[in-house]
């Protein structure tokens, strides 16, 4: 039997589209944090209640998680991919913006990630006296 035109590139087209794929879920992502950001009372207040400040943070850290998968699927998914591939994507210059800007913003969230624990601690501790005092 003899093969169909473009057979033997198909794990590399799966491998491309996949790539685009994430590529466009963590542009997404990156967006989201920026809306969560500018959009939510506890990060716009300049003092806002314990409670806003709290959600705020907890759906920042939600959104930056996720962000942080697709990033990672996206990582997996180039360093899985062929040679032939890489090569290709690899000349256009859209392509090594957008790969430049997922690796900074992957640096950015996981420093994100460190310090928003701390901070969810801290709020989480506070609220719990504000409620004990309420009691």
């Amino acid at each position: 039997m003899s093969k169909i035109f473009g057979d033997e590139f198909k794990d590399e087209i799966r491998n491309l589209k996949k790539l685009d794929k994430n590529l466009t879920e963590c542009k997404a992502n990156i967006e989201e944090v920026i809306y969560v950001i500018q959009n939510r009372k506890g990060f716009i207040n300049s003092k806002p209640s314990l409670t806003e400040a709290l959600q705020a943070v907890i759906s920042l850290s939600t959104t930056v998680e996720k962000l942080l998968e697709n990033i990672q699927d996206f990582e997996k998914t180039y360093d899985n991919a062929s040679g032939w591939v890489k090569k290709r994507i690899n000349n256009k210059a859209s392509f090594i913006i957008d790969l430049n800007r997922i690796r900074k913003v992957r640096s950015g969230a996981e420093k994100l990630i460190k310090e928003y624990n701390v901070v969810l601690k801290e709020l989480g501790a506070k609220y719990r006296q504000e409620v004990l005092k309420r009691d």
